[in-house]
């Protein structure tokens, strides 16, 4: 079995560097890193796609659920897990995605992932 392709996305280049690192540890997944998601439309526009967006919610150039919305709606359908610092009632958008509260203790997401990915297959 192919590892698991992750695009991590954050604007906080520490914040990419350590959740990287937690998702290499705990899944022992291929993980890309972008800061913004022009460079992830750049990497999908040139082929590449991965099995999971893997993103933080608030970004500044957009709400990461309204961008994940928007890939859909052009026939990207991987699926996305968001990850915010801020409390549920700060995040808004919709009820229906996968919204974790950093910090991410290892077995919450080894267990999301896993099922996100196993109810895609």
């Amino acid at each position: 079995m192919d590892k698991i392709k992750i695009f991590l996305i954050d604007d906080i280049d520490d914040v990419l560097e350590v959740m990287k690192m937690q998702l290499h540890r705990v899944l022992n997944c291929e993980v890309k890193s972008f800061n913004n998601h022009q460079k992830v439309l750049d990497a999908l526009n040139s082929g590449e796609m991965p099995d999971l967006f893997f993103s933080d919610i608030n970004m500044p150039d957009g709400h990461g659920e309204t961008w994940g919305n928007a890939l859909k709606e052009q026939g990207i359908h991987v699926p996305f897990i968001y990850y915010t610092g801020y409390d549920e009632d700060e995040i808004g958008g919709n009820s229906d995605s996968t919204i974790l509260s950093k910090p991410i203790e290892d077995d919450h997401l080894i267990h999301i992932i896993t099922e996100t990915l196993k109810n895609i297959k």
